[in-house]
């Protein structure tokens, strides 16, 4: 009895966390999980030199990341900002306070909603991510040397294909 209600809860565990039926071969597991290894170690190795590069004036990637989405997109929401950089709330909150510390940020009371803010760069800030984010992209360029246009547009197309896949929509 124990272990049919072991393997019962193991049933309900997948079906609540969307996990793969017990089906899927070991061919396709360990592609799987060979897929995301090699996502992440890509994305690792084409930050490893921006990231020594932020560091050097004194930021975090994230806070990096942050600066570079109100750069282009401009002043955003909390959430805006979540959204543009796929972090947490929490963590988003403490990069604003700290880049409003260091003066490359500010607040601004949300007129259209009074529960939010709206964050963007101060002059100081947009001084420094403008310098920072060329010297980034060269970085990733280099670090991504060894793809042609037409593979980087490949690989573009089939992790857009994960994305609707997973129900991730893709925001401009």
């Amino acid at each position: 009895m124990e272990g049919k209600r072991k393997a019962e809860s193991m049933e309900e565990a997948r079906v609540r966390h969307d996990a793969p039926p017990q089906g899927l071969s070991a061919k396709r597991e360990r592609l799987d999980g060979a897929l995301v290894i090699a996502l992440s170690r890509s994305y690792e190795i084409a930050h490893r030199e921006s990231r020594r590069l932020v560091a050097e004036y004194g930021l975090t990637f994230t806070q990096f990341e942050v600066m570079e989405a109100l750069l282009h997109k401009g002043p955003l929401t909390v959430n805006g900002i979540i959204e543009a950089v796929l972090s947490t709330g929490g963590n988003i909150t403490v990069v604003v306070r700290n880049l409003e510390k260091r003066g490359y940020a500010t607040r601004l009371a949300n007129p259209e909603d009074g529960r939010s803010f709206i964050v963007e760069l101060t002059d100081e800030g947009r001084t420094v991510i403008e310098e920072v984010f060329p010297r980034h992209m060269r970085l990733l360029d280099k670090a991504l040397a060894a793809l042609s246009d037409d593979d980087i547009e490949t690989i573009i197309g089939l992790l857009h294909k994960v994305g609707h896949a997973g129900g991730i929509e893709r925001k401009a």
